[in-house]
């Protein structure tokens, strides 16, 4: 496993910090601009794909009980669709809770891009390493080898820096 000193660590945060101020119309903008976009539209379109899916199911399982109310369909084929229908129902459901959730892990990445976009466009250089900037920006280093880590950011971004 290879081991990179603390000051090498502050001094490659504090020129990809510098690198990102210099190109966040040209990188940050971008990106802000494609996540916001293409994520809204995608989870809408699926949210309302799983809704209609819900919507026949419900239907499904309504005319269903309507046919064996009426004496049309044996005890055992109703019990057999019905479970089918329910165990669907239930898949639908989780695949609703999954959209729901990865929408507002999107909102995060969103909210975090912004945050680290505005600080690029008002910010002058940096001398020196800032350590509240680390905490606010940096989810975890990842150390690919003495000469070479990168800085996997809060907004999914995960960019390379040498050492």
């Amino acid at each position: 496993m290879a081991t990179v000193k603390n000051e090498d660590l502050e001094l490659a945060f504090t020129l990809m910090m510098n690198k990102l101020i210099f190109a966040s119309e040209d990188m940050l903008k971008p990106f802000f601009i494609e996540l916001t976009e293409k994520n809204r539209t995608v989870d809408c379109m699926d949210m309302e794909k799983v809704d209609e899916k819900l919507e026949k199911n419900r239907e499904s399982m309504r005319k269903l009980l309507e046919v064996m109310t009426k004496g049309c369909l044996d005890a055992a084929v109703y019990s057999r669709e019905n479970l089918a229908l329910a165990r669907e129902a239930d898949e639908l459901a989780k695949a609703k809770e999954r959209l729901a959730s990865s929408k507002g892990e999107v909102f995060s990445f969103e909210m975090e891009i912004k945050a680290l976009y505005d600080f690029a466009r008002h910010s002058d250089y940096l001398k020196e390493f800032d350590g509240d900037l680390f905490t606010r920006f940096v989810d975890r280093i990842i150390v690919y080898s003495k000469h070479e880590i990168a800085f996997k950011l809060k907004c999914g971004l995960t960019l390379a820096e040498g050492v």
